[in-house]
C-alpha cells in the first residue's frame, strides 16, 4: 500500500506543470511591508517602488511622488536610473555570446578589442575578461578625466586616453576593487565580440525577449513624462552629472520591467536561454570576503546563497536580488538619498527568507 502511493505520489509530481513544480515562496503584503520598515516608507520627496517575485506573481508596491510639482504616486510605468545595476546586463551580454563560444573567459581582453585601443599592463600580467567582469583589473573607479566632462558628454575618446595613459592600481587578479571603468572597457568588448553596437545586442538579446519595453538608455518624449524626479538626502533636485554611463550605469527601467528579467534568473523555463546566461554568471565567481563572492556582474551573499546587485546615480539609488534555492526575486528602486534602498532589500531578503514556500502542487 505505501509504495503504491509513493508511485501515485511520483507521477503526480513529474506530471506537474514547470511553474508548479518551480512555485516560490509567498510574498509579502502590504502591512508586512509596513511593519518590516518600522517607519513610514514614503520618502518626503521622491517615489519608491519596493517589487516581488516568485515565478508566478508580481506584487509592486509604490510610495511617495514621482514629481514634485504634479504629485503624482508612482506606478508600473514609473522610471528610475538603475545606476550599477545595468552591470548586470553587460554580463548576460557577455554569457550569451560564451554560448557562441566566442572567447575564453580568462583571456587577455586585449584580445577582443580593435586594434586602437591601447591597455596597460603590470606585474608582467594583462587584463582579462574575467577580472573586468568581477572588479580586480586594476583599473581606477572611475576614470580620471571623467570630471572635465560636460553632463554625461563622456566620450569613448577620452575613454581610450585615459586606458592608454594611465597606470593599473594594482597587479590584475591580485586583489579586489569595485570599478566602472571596468565595464566600460567590457562594453567595447562585448561590442568587437558580437559585431554590432552595444545597445542593439542588448535589446535583440534581453529587452525584446522579456518584452521590457520600458528599460533603455535614452527614452522616448513619453518616457521622459513618466520619470521620477530624484532628490538628495536634504530633499533638493538633483540634475544629471558626468558620468561615465552606458553598461556601467546608463539605464532607465521599471520595476515591472526588472521583475520579469529576475523572473528569467529564478525560473529555468521561463526563457531558457537568459535563465543560462544568468547560471553562467553566477557560476564564475572569486571570493571577496569570508561572505561574499564577485561574480560576472552580481555578487552573491555566501550565507543566505542569494545574487544581489545595488547601483545609485543623481540622486537614484537601486538594489536587485534573487535565489534560485527559495524561488524569489526582489527589486527596490528609489529616487530619494532619503532612503537606504540597500537597507530595505537586505529587511526584504531577511522576511523572504524566513517564508514558507508555496505548495508544489
Amino acid at each position: 500500500m505505501r509504495i503504491a502511493l509513493l508511485i501515485f505520489l511520483f507521477l503526480i509530481l513529474s506530471n506537474a506543470p514547470a511553474h508548479a513544480r518551480e512555485a516560490g515562496c509567498r510574498l509579502p503584503g502590504l502591512p508586512e511591508l509596513k511593519a518590516l520598515a518600522g517607519s513610514s516608507l514614503a520618502p518626503k520627496k521622491g517615489a519608491l517602488q519596493i517589487a516581488f517575485t516568485n515565478g508566478e506573481e508580481h506584487r509592486i508596491y509604490s510610495f511617495g511622488t514621482v514629481t514634485e510639482k504634479e504629485k503624482k504616486a508612482p506606478n508600473k510605468k514609473t522610471l528610475f536610473e538603475i545606476g550599477s545595476v545595468s552591470k548586470v546586463f553587460a554580463a548576460t551580454l557577455l554569457a550569451d555570446l560564451q554560448s557562441e563560444k566566442k572567447f575564453d573567459l580568462n583571456s587577455p581582453v586585449i584580445n577582443y578589442l580593435p586594434e586602437t585601443i591601447d591597455l596597460q599592463s603590470k606585474g608582467g600580467k594583462q587584463i582579462t575578461l574575467f577580472q573586468l567582469a568581477t572588479h580586480c583589473s586594476g583599473l581606477a573607479r572611475d576614470p580620471d578625466n571623467l570630471s572635465k566632462a560636460k553632463s554625461k558628454e563622456y566620450s569613448r575618446q577620452q575613454f581610450h586616453a585615459f586606458l592608454q595613459r594611465s597606470p593599473l592600481q594594482f597587479t590584475p587578479g591580485s586583489k579586489f576593487s569595485y570599478s566602472n571603468a571596468a565595464y566600460s572597457l567590457l562594453a567595447e568588448a562585448i561590442e568587437y565580440l558580437g559585431e554590432k553596437p552595444y545597445a542593439t545586442m542588448l535589446k535583440e538579446t534581453v529587452l525584446q525577449p522579456l518584452k521590457m519595453a520600458d528599460t533603455s538608455f535614452v527614452l522616448t518624449e513619453k518616457q521622459k513624462e513618466n520619470l521620477a524626479e530624484s532628490f538628495d538626502k536634504n530633499g533638493i533636485a538633483l540634475q544629471n552629472s558626468a558620468s561615465i554611463g552606458g553598461a556601467t550605469g546608463g539605464l532607465k527601467s521599471s520595476a515591472e520591467d526588472l521583475l520579469r528579467f529576475l523572473d528569467a534568473a529564478i525560473l529555468s523555463k521561463k526563457n531558457s536561454r537568459l535563465n543560462k546566461d544568468i547560471k553562467y554568471c553566477c557560476k564564475h565567481s572569486r571570493r571577496i570576503s569570508n561572505s561574499e563572492s564577485a561574480c560576472l556582474g552580481w555578487f552573491r551573499n555566501e550565507t543566505q546563497h542569494s545574487y544581489s546587485k545595488a547601483g545609485q546615480i543623481d540622486g537614484f539609488s537601486s538594489c536587485v536580488a534573487f535565489s534560485v534555492e527559495k524561488k524569489y526575486a526582489i527589486a527596490v528602486l528609489s529616487s530619494s538619498l532619503e532612503l537606504d534602498a540597500g537597507l530595505l532589500l537586505s529587511k526584504c531578503e531577511e522576511l523572504l527568507s524566513h517564508k514558507r514556500s508555496r505548495p508544489s502542487l
